[in-house]
């Protein structure tokens, strides 16, 4: 059982936590050097889960992991308890708490490095996987969670709009008093310049810029032409430029007044043309997952890319099974989170 020890902390905010981790037993069908990486009792632990999320913080790599089942319940949405895990890694340390009793969400870290995890309607400070203290509470479940320079806090539900935690105060964004076009929130990114980045849910299908009290919106469909899908995943790079994650690639802009369409490879080159996952690594380098189309979990097989000045290099290819989430060491080591455990590959050749 995790101790959970409550914190004299103000109220408010949330987060949730989509990515995970599985065993090394993804078919990577590149050639690469072996790996010499974490203790076997990490790659053990972790196989036949599925890893939702891997935060690297430091030298410290945190996974959040689901026992595998035929149908993974959604852990954005479902208020279920599912048999989830907490793990670390640190060189040769190694170190995990079943999380059963748990609905854990988004890992994030601020600006100190202290890390932050949604439980339920409930954000936890993370000290280790045995250690919880509760920091603030929230209406609902979270989906996003961001720390600014100023150390506050901004959340997203799913019924409930936007959110951000000030020093003593609260304030909300919702479709009732601040006209926004949808409560449901997919993801949050602060920029260096202050600039609240916001993608908005299926009501809306589109993304909101905040800079101060000025507020912009743009809909995929006037982006991308595309009426049917939503923005779910934002980053900022090392250059601070947005990259937005969209089914069919990634469009990126500096202020939101010029954006350009980027994709790996050529079209049509092969099959892989879902945009499955993007992410940066901790030096602010785009790393993507393109994933072929309607094959089941454990069939997909997907290539993972990184960004080099304005050209795409193909990292691995035909990793088979879903991939959640992917993350860079320190010594150019790709960890690969998927419906099957977790794999390693070295890429430093």
């Amino acid at each position: 059982m995790i101790g959970i020890r409550k914190e004299p902390v103000k109220p408010v905010i949330q987060i949730s936590l989509i990515a995970a981790l599985f065993l090394l037993c993804c078919d990577l069908h590149i050639s690469a050097p072996e790996v010499k990486g974490p203790p076997d009792s990490l790659f053990e632990y972790l196989s036949g889960k599925a890893v939702l999320e891997i935060l690297k913080n430091g030298n410290d790599f945190w996974f959040v992991s689901v026992t595998k089942s035929d149908s993974i319940p959604d852990p954005f949405t479902s208020d279920s308890l599912y048999d989830m895990q907490l793990s670390w890694w640190r060189d040769a340390g190694f170190d995990y708490c079943d999380l059963s009793l748990l609905h854990i969400g988004r890992l994030t870290a601020d600006h100190h490095g202290r890390i932050y995890a949604a439980c339920g309607s409930r954000i936890v400070r993370v000290q280790d996987p045995h250690t919880l203290t509760d920091f603030l509470i929230h209406t609902e479940p979270v989906s996003a969670l961001a720390f600014d320079a100023d150390e506050h806090v901004w959340i997203g539900g799913y019924n409930q709009g936007l959110c951000v935690r000030g020093d003593d105060d609260v304030v909300c964004f919702n479709t009732s008093d601040s006209m926004l076009p949808t409560n449901e929130i997919h993801d949050i990114v602060i920029d260096r310049s202050h600039v609240v980045w916001v993608a908005l849910g299926v009501d809306y299908n589109g993304l909101l810029r905040m800079d101060g009290e000025n507020r912009t919106f743009f809909r995929c469909s006037d982006l991308t032409g595309d009426r049917y899908h939503y923005f779910a995943d934002l980053l900022l790079d090392k250059e601070d430029h947005l990259w937005v994650a969209w089914q069919s690639g990634c469009l990126t802009t500096t202020d939101g007044s010029d954006w350009i369409f980027s994709k790996p490879g050529i079209p049509g080159d092969c099959s892989k043309n879902i945009l499955g996952l993007v992410t940066s690594d901790a030096d602010g380098n785009i790393l993507a997952v393109y994933m072929d189309r309607y094959l089941p979990q454990d069939d997909i097989l997907s290539d993972i890319y990184c960004r080099s000045g304005d050209a795409w290099i193909r990292l691995a290819e035909n990793v088979r099974g879903r991939i959640y989430d992917i993350e860079l060491d320190n010594n150019r080591r790709l960890w690969i989170g998927t419906n099957r455990g977790i794999c390693t590959l070295d890429i430093s050749g």
